[in-house]
C-alpha cells in the first residue's frame, strides 16, 4: 500500500474515534437525531478506508473483515439507541476493533512509494535517466515517467505552439500520457523534475500544470535535478557566484524539498 493512502487511512481511524466523543455528547444532550447521523457518518468513512485497501491490497484482508466488523457494531448501536443506559460496551468495543484496524494497517500491510519523473524533452532524459534505473529496480517502489508538453513562446512571453515527445524515449522506458494520471489525485511520495523555470523561459515554457510552484504541493518531496553541467565554482569565488545566480533563484530551485547538484563545492 502506499506511504500516502497508509496515513490517510490512519488519520481517518483517528477521526472516527474521536467522533464517538461527539456521538456522546449528543446523547447526553437528549439529541438522538444528531447521534443517528454521526453513526451513519462514521459508518460511510469506515467503507471508505475499507474500498481503499481493497483497491491497494485486494479483497479479502483481515483489515477489511474488521472494519466490516466496526461497521455491524454500529448497526447495532443505532439499533439500542433508545433502550441504552450505558453506552460503554459499545464504545470500548469500537475503539478496541479500531485499534486492531490501525495495528494490521500499521504493521501487516506492507508500505510501497510511487515516484514520478517529470521530464520534457526527451533529449534531455540522461539527467533524470540514472535515479529512474536505481530507483525502478527497488521492491517496494512503483515509478512513473510522464513526459510532459512544453511551448514554444513568442516575444511578448505568450505560449506558441506545443509540443510532446512522450514517443521519443527509449523503448525501454514505459511512459504514461500525462493526461491519464493526476498527481494531485495520486500525489506520489516523489516527483522528480529538470526543467526549473516555470513561466521564466523566454524561448520554451514547460505547461502551466507542471510549473514547480503547483505540483510542490501534490508530493511529499519534489525534487530538482538540473539537465546541464556548469563550470566549477568556488564558493569563495564571490564574482564567480554572482555569474551563476540565474541559475540558483530560479523557481524549480526555490519550490524544491532538494536538488541534486554536481559537486560539493556547487552545493555550497
Amino acid at each position: 500500500m502506499r506511504k500516502y493512502i497508509k496515513e490517510q487511512c490512519i488519520e481517518a481511524l483517528k477521526i472516527l474515534d474521536e467522533a464517538f466523543w461527539e456521538i456522546k455528547r449528543n446523547l447526553d444532550s437528549a439529541d438522538q437525531t444528531a447521534a443517528l447521523q454521526l453513526l451513519g457518518d462514521c459508518q460511510e468513512s469506515a467503507v471508505t478506508v475499507g474500498n481503499m485497501i481493497e483497491e491497494a491490497e485486494g479483497e479479502g484482508t483481515k483489515v477489511v473483515s474488521l472494519l466490516e466488523e466496526y461497521c455491524e457494531q454500529l448497526w447495532s448501536f443505532s439499533q439500542d439507541i433508545n433502550n441504552l443506559a450505558d453506552i460503554s460496551r459499545y464504545e470500548n468495543d469500537l475503539h478496541s476493533i479500531l485499534e486492531r484496524v490501525r495495528e494490521q494497517i500499521i504493521n501487516h500491510i506492507p508500505t510501497g512509494r510511487e515516484i514520478v519523473f517529470l521530464p520534457y524533452k526527451a533529449a534531455m532524459w540522461d539527467s533524470l535517466e540514472t535515479v529512474w534505473r536505481k530507483v525502478d529496480r527497488e521492491a517496494d517502489v512503483t515509478t512513473i515517467v510522464m513526459p510532459v508538453p512544453y511551448f514554444d513562446k513568442n516575444s511578448d512571453g505568450s505560449l506558441r505552439e506545443m509540443h510532446y515527445e512522450g514517443d521519443m524515449f527509449p523503448a525501454e522506458v514505459p511512459v504514461t500520457d500525462y493526461k491519464s494520471y493526476s498527481l494531485e489525485e495520486k500525489h506520489p511520495e516523489a516527483i522528480y523534475i529538470h526543467n526549473p523555470y516555470d513561466g521564466m523561459n523566454y524561448v520554451t515554457g514547460i505547461h502551466p500544470d507542471f510549473y514547480s510552484s503547483r505540483i510542490k504541493n501534490f508530493t511529499d518531496e519534489l525534487v530538482y535535478i538540473p539537465y546541464f553541467v556548469l563550470d566549477e565554482v568556488s564558493p569563495d569565488n564571490k564574482s564567480a557566484c554572482e555569474g551563476i545566480k540565474h541559475f540558483v533563484t530560479v523557481p524549480g530551485v526555490i519550490h524544491s524539498h532538494k536538488v541534486i547538484v554536481q559537486s560539493e563545492a556547487m552545493r555550497q
